[in-house]
């Protein structure tokens, strides 16, 4: 039944009898009146382009005879709010639901284990969706432009994002990565809402991605980002990383990243505090950073004449110590803080003052009141939160 009823632009309504097997390529397409369809039992396939351009359908009902959701299948229905994907459907083909921009949520069934590229993409309505353990990749632009989607919980069975999966989703405030995830070059560019996300250990490179002639950084134009924790598995920041993260205002790159690529943070206008835990100073472009006079580095101290001297590094306004006693001088009557063997122990902290201690990971160490103790083992560097400031201490 391919392109059968191919622009009947005045066709509203059909029902479609048992004999159908297979709703072909383009059946319905440019259908621009049908508002409603019933499809029988009888179906197995609805094909490329089944429904593309229908875009007065508001629902439809699935049977479960449907195994396959074919590429651009539902491509460019705009008035289409919701849908049932029944069990029997192993795979959503590319553009699946792309232009879909009245769909607010979907439910994907746990028989489905492939998202085709640009599935959602343009889905502007989207506030929710449920990824089951079954999918192991968001492939190429998969949920690109929702830009209503405010979270997204990805399951530890995707091991990939797919290039520019959520860029342009405005929305989205925090990520939680799962340590299943290897790859991120290019997913979350341009994600104008996102404050807030943990790197996995799993991930070995924040890498850019060229298409075009044009490159994109792996969080280019994320300019609400103030948080972002790196692991000690990253060795490299690639090109143009954080262009134009104009609310970032400090970031720690661990002793692992060996090379930052050129513009690496450039446009970051906030960023006034630096700390690089390499001992030995990273290889970067001259234009990694910019305006360094107006910013604060911090090194690890017996690294501070390296920096200094290093013509990639020393144009920093202050290049500074970091050392086991903060990274900012404790002063008579502040707290005080001792790090040994691996267990972290605070000092003059008012009796019911909260504590709270992080690895750079974003991994709780610790919390309680007044003075305490916590084991920082296997922590490279640790954050002490109390009284309403912020302390790094090296954790060595």
């Amino acid at each position: 039944m391919s392109y059968k009823y191919w622009n009947c632009t005045r066709l509203t309504r059909i029902t479609i009898p048992n004999s159908v097997t297979s709703l072909g390529g383009g059946c319905f397409w440019n259908c621009t009146s049908l508002t409603r369809i019933t499809i029988p039992n009888s179906v197995t396939s609805l094909g490329n382009g089944c429904f593309e351009g229908c875009m007065s359908l508001k629902s439809v009902t699935i049977p479960n005879s449907v195994t396959e959701l074919k590429w651009e299948c539902f491509y460019g229905c705009t008035s289409l709010t919701s849908i049932t994907i029944p069990n029997s459907v192993t795979s959503l083909g590319n553009g699946c639901f792309e232009g879909c921009s009245s769909l607010t949520s979907i439910t994907i069934p746990n028989s489905v284990t492939e998202l085709g590229d640009y599935c959602f993409r343009g889905c502007t309505s989207l506030t929710s969706i449920t990824i089951p353990n079954s999918v192991t990749e968001l492939k190429w632009e998969c949920f690109y432009g929702c830009t209503s989607l405010g979270s997204i919980t990805i399951p530890n069975s995707v091991t990939s994002l797919g290039k520019f999966c959520f860029t342009h989703c405005s929305s989205l405030a925090t990520v939680n990565l799962p340590e299943s995830i290897t790859d991120i070059s290019g997913a979350f560019c341009h994600c104008t809402g996102l404050k807030s996300i943990t790197i996995p250990a799993s991930v070995k490179s924040l890498s850019s991605y060229s298409l075009g002639g044009y490159l994109y950084g792996c969080f280019a134009g994320c300019t609400s980002l103030t948080n972002i924790t790196i692991p000690n598995s990253v060795t490299e920041l690639g090109e143009s990383c954080f262009l134009g993260c104009t609310s970032l205002g400090s970031i720690t790159i661990p002793n692992s990243v060996t090379d930052l690529g050129s513009n690496c943070f450039d446009g970051c206008t906030s960023l006034k505090e630096v700390t690089c835990l390499a001992e030995t100073p990273p290889s970067t472009s001259s234009s990694s950073f910019v305006y360094e006079a107006h910013k604060t580095l911090y090194v690890p101290e017996a690294s501070v004449e390296a920096y200094k001297t290093s013509v990639d590094w020393r144009n920093f306004g202050k290049i500074l110590p970091l050392s086991t006693s903060g990274i900012k001088a404790v002063k008579k009557g502040d707290i005080g803080m001792n790090l040994e063997n691996g267990t972290l122990t605070l000092s003059n902290v008012p009796e019911n003052e909260p504590v709270s201690v992080y690895s750079t990971t974003g991994q709780l160490l610790g919390t309680g009141k007044g003075n305490i103790s916590v084991n920082a083992q296997g922590a490279q560097m640790v954050i002490v939160k109390v009284c309403g400031k912020s302390y790094k201490m090296l954790a060595k």
